[in-house]
């Protein structure tokens, strides 16, 4: 349902560590079917060169040297809620549709507004 110009999902986070029973450095969230990465995370500046190559060009590239220090345990809760986002934005247009379709007094809803918003706040758009 989503008509957004974000890149489709599914997304899938990847945790990104430079051996498997390190500490993780940061997260990439990619499209679950390319390799192709949406968004990098990671505490250093640059990526490290221990990252395949489609993990370094990605259009959105966070990290931490600014010293926010992200916990391990933040690091991999944020990857999976970005990693969700497609889904939840279709799950949430869906709902607030049908909603508002069978529901007569839906428009007046507290809850139907705070879905109103953050859908607005997803897409960027107005929402109905």
């Amino acid at each position: 349902m989503s008509a957004g110009k974000h890149t489709p999902g599914p997304w899938a986070a990847e945790i990104a560590r430079v051996v498997p029973e390190s500490e993780p450095f940061g997260f990439f969230i990619r499209h679950a079917e390319r390799r192709r990465s949406v968004v990098n995370c990671n505490v250093y500046e640059t990526a490290p060169p221990v990252l395949p190559v489609e993990w370094r060009d990605a259009p959105i590239t966070l990290t931490d040297w600014k010293g926010h220090h992200y916990t391990p345990d933040e690091l991999v809760a944020n990857a999976h809620l970005i990693a969700a986002a497609p889904d939840l934005l279709e799950a949430l247009q869906e709902l607030v549709a049908e909603a508002v379709e069978v529901w007569e007094y839906a428009e007046d809803y507290a809850h139907i507004e705070r879905a109103r918003a953050a859908l607005s706040k997803a897409t960027g758009l107005p929402q109905p």
